[in-house]
């Protein structure tokens, strides 16, 4: 099944690549196309035993049998491929135009923007430690604090344990330190939050 053009209403700037990663996968999923960046291909085998997990028809048969899925997967792909091209800003577009498939780009993109960097790591907690609620609305500030830890937390490997201790503990930690950062106004909610032991 073919689809319309898919628009992601977010455009990667660079400091929000958590948030525009979200989305682009929360559409793709929406067209059951995520696999356009995950999936390896996988090759139909001579008696189609195989053919209900064959989504990326890639590569066409010698007998021009499965002609139609590939033209179906190749415009699928180069419509995720327009919409993640639309969704960056325009001095990144050209640095894209190398790569032939949505999973390249996603690849690509993912690469230079989620680095396991101990500077910007450094960067990251510097922020956490000075932000602060000020004259913006609760709702400004959480915004604020929430795209800040989204930010830090996509460097922290993924805890194959179900109560991973280390993620609790990161959890505690910006809680608090959110809670800390509130106006005075909040200091009443902040002290019972604290004491309560988050």
């Amino acid at each position: 099944m073919s689809v319309n053009a898919i628009v992601i209403n977010i455009t990667l700037d660079g400091q929000n690549y958590p948030e525009w990663a979200f989305c682009v996968e929360t559409a793709l999923r929406g067209y059951s196309l995520l696999f356009h960046f995950t999936d390896e291909p996988v090759v139909l085998k001579s008696d189609n035993t195989n053919a209900a997990a064959v989504k990326e028809p890639v590569v066409l048969k010698i007998d021009n049998t499965n002609a139609a899925a590939v033209k179906e997967w190749q415009i699928n792909d180069r419509k995720v491929m327009a919409a993640m091209v639309n969704s960056v800003k325009q001095s990144v577009i050209m640095s894209l135009s190398m790569f032939k498939t949505a999973k390249a780009i996603w690849s690509s993109l993912k690469q230079r923007y989620v680095q396991d960097s101990g500077a910007l790591l450094h960067s990251l907690m510097q922020q956490t430690h000075v932000i602060e609620q000020n004259d913006m609305s609760i709702d400004e500030y959480f915004s604020a604090f929430d795209r800040l830890m989204g930010s830090l937390t996509s460097m922290v490997p993924d805890c194959t344990d179900d109560e991973c201790p280390a993620h609790k503990l990161i959890a505690k930690f910006l809680t608090c330190r959110f809670v800390m950062g509130g106006r005075q106004d909040f200091h009443s909610i902040r002290k019972r939050i604290v004491n309560a032991g988050l």
